[in-house]
This record gives C-alpha cells, structure tokens and sequence, in this order.
C-alpha cells in the first residue's frame, strides 16, 4: 500500500490491456506511481486521508465491468484531452450533453469527461 490508510481507492482491474488501459488514465489524471504490476493516480489527498485510482495488472483473474459504474473526471481543456484520447488511446467520444463526453477505457468501463470550463461557464 503506498499513501495513507484512511481513504477511498477506486480499483480498475485488467487482465488484458494493462499497459493501455494505463496510458488511458495517463491521458486524463497526472503523477500516477508505478510498479511492474500496478499503478497508482493520487486523486485527492489531505491530511487524514486521500482518493486514489488504482489500475491493477491482474492477468490470472477474470475481470468483468459493472454497468452500473461510471468514473467522472473533470478536465481543463477538453478540445486537447479529445485529441489526445482519440489520437494516443483510439478512444471514441460522445457528446452527451453540453460540456460532458462519454468514452470507455480499454477495460470497458464507462467514464464521463466534464468540460471544467465548459462546467463553470454554465453556473
């Protein structure tokens, strides 16, 4: 375990597709930590605990995505963080509604894209 121990950490398991699945959050989130079978993106963190996202190389389990789950994430520049997705991943965006875009990492899980921009500009 690296960081403190009280604390939320969202766990995406891949038993395939570990290395693209990981260059996918590299595109979204920053700082991640590495080993040779996990890593790790600090999402939040203060003084009694922190929110991670960690990506788990797991190719002996059998993984599965939960429909029901979505990862959200606000970005600053969505025109960038498209082209960077569309252009590094392969991903497909879809405009779901004004300022917010769903894709899906390698794994199939779905994740929704907040334009932070786009977002503050509506309140």
């Amino acid at each position: 375990h690296i960081g403190l121990e009280d604390g939320i950490r969202v766990t995406v398991l891949c038993a395939t597709h570990y290395e693209s699945t990981v260059s996918f959050y590299k595109t979204i989130l920053t700082n991640p930590v590495q080993t040779d079978s996990h890593t790790i993106f600090s999402l939040m963190t203060n003084p009694t605990s922190n929110l991670e996202l960690y990506v788990y190389n797991t190719p002996t389990l059998k993984t599965y995505t939960l429909p029901s789950l979505t990862l959200h994430f606000y970005v600053s520049d969505m025109v960038a963080m498209a082209i960077k997705l569309t252009t590094v991943c392969s991903s497909v965006l879809e405009n779901i509604s004004d300022g917010t875009w769903l894709t899906q990492d390698p794994q199939g899980n779905k994740v929704i894209l907040h334009d932070k921009e786009r977002i503050t500009a509506l309140l």
